[in-house]
């Protein structure tokens, strides 16, 4: 799935449809009312931060930990 507008991605993971790499900004309140979860302590160096987020469900699954693993790996290596 494909969107280009941050908040229809924010609406989209909340609706169970993924996991997204997000702005803090767009998610700080949803994070911290524990309605996303964001499984990664990682953040890129830029304009604007990014973080993994989804509802906690979302990353007991296998494919998702296996992007997590892949995601936090390309990271660590740059």
């Amino acid at each position: 799935m494909r969107v280009s507008e941050g908040t229809t991605l924010v609406e989209a993971v909340l609706a169970g449809r993924g996991i997204a790499l997000m702005r803090y900004s767009l998610v700080k309140d949803l994070l911290k009312s524990g309605l996303l979860l964001c499984p990664i302590d990682i953040s890129i160096p830029a304009e604007y931060q990014y973080y993994l987020v989804a509802p906690e469900a979302k990353f007991r699954t296998a494919k998702v930990r296996a992007f997590v693993s892949w995601i936090t790996g390309k990271v660590n290596a740059e």
